[in-house]
């Protein structure tokens, strides 16, 4: 790999598992988020959502910056497939 490509490399896209079109959009759809919902969270267009959830031409980084966001809603990518939403945490500071 030369000098120009690790500089730009982004682990986070290389090591971790990316979810698939249809764990977005089960995961969307368990958070009971519109498309043009999460296209606002993640900061991309609601064509972009609708075309990677419909399976076609995902990229890495927009598979990525959609995982982030559903995550941050609640969602629960798990490596076996499945998406669940999150437990609650309780605050247990006295």
């Amino acid at each position: 790999m030369s000098n120009s490509t690790a500089r730009y490399r982004n682990p986070w896209l290389v090591d971790r598992m990316l979810p698939t079109p249809s764990q977005i959009l089960r995961a969307r759809k368990l958070l009971n988020l519109t498309v043009v919902q999460l296209s606002e969270a993640a900061g991309v267009s609601r064509a972009t959502v609708t075309r990677i959830e419909s399976g076609r031409s995902p990229q890495k980084l927009t598979l990525h910056v959609l995982a982030k966001s559903l995550e941050a809603a609640g969602a629960d990518f798990l490596i076996d497939g499945r998406v669940m939403l999150k437990s609650p945490q309780t605050d247990h500071a006295a």
